[in-house]
């Protein structure tokens, strides 16, 4: 069953729903960095994540082969989240044990996508990465991003914990597939986290 929320600050409608979703393995063309949640005091979230993403989209956008560009294949942006990376110079795990630390992958699912544009987003300066997929609880939050930590802030800490409390180690995942309209009321991010079969 939704859930309907209104975002305080702005007073901008938008509803969550929950669902059980098995994803596939899924290659991402993209860039990442590390983050502090935004469940946590100290967050830098709200500045990282949109950077990163307006460099994805930036390379993105320059992208064009066979007359085509990503966005006209309809491809899912993804956003991947999980352990920090170590720095190359860190002797130990200490340096990533930082509170709500975790390391974001911003990019495209190239999976499906003609060879020549999957060539041309990588000679643009993209990387590539695999992520597993399996059975995730998803989160379907519709309305503005404005609002989208609010969703996932309810996600994580009411739904998870006692509808989905087998959960497994693995990435989270938002993904932004067709039905993502930036700016528009309807539009859907889909929030997800491993669970166990």
């Amino acid at each position: 069953m939704p859930r309907h929320f209104r975002y305080a600050e702005t007073m901008t409608e938008y509803r969550a729903n929950v669902r059980l979703i098995d994803l596939p393995t899924m290659t991402l063309a993209g860039l990442g960095a590390d983050f502090i949640s935004a469940m946590v005091q100290g967050t830098d979230a709200f500045s990282v994540l949109p950077k990163l993403w307006g460099q994805v989209s930036g390379i993105l956008e320059s992208v064009q082969a066979g007359g085509r560009n990503v966005y006209e294949s309809k491809a899912w942006m993804v956003g991947a989240m999980g352990e920090p990376e170590l720095p190359p110079y860190a002797e130990s795990n200490s340096e990533a044990q930082v509170e709500g630390r975790l390391h974001y992958f911003a990019g495209v699912r190239v999976d499906g996508l003609e060879a020549e544009l999957v060539s041309a987003i990588l000679a643009a300066g993209l990387q590539l990465r695999s992520f597993k997929g399996g059975r995730f609880a998803a989160c379907e939050h519709v309305g503005q991003l404005d609002a989208l930590g609010e969703t996932t802030e309810w996600f994580y800490k009411t739904w998870l914990p006692t509808e989905a409390p087998d959960q497994r180690f693995g990435h989270h995942y938002e993904i932004y597939d067709e039905r993502f309209k930036m700016g528009s009321p309807s539009s859907v991010v889909v929030i997800c986290a491993p669970i166990r079969d």
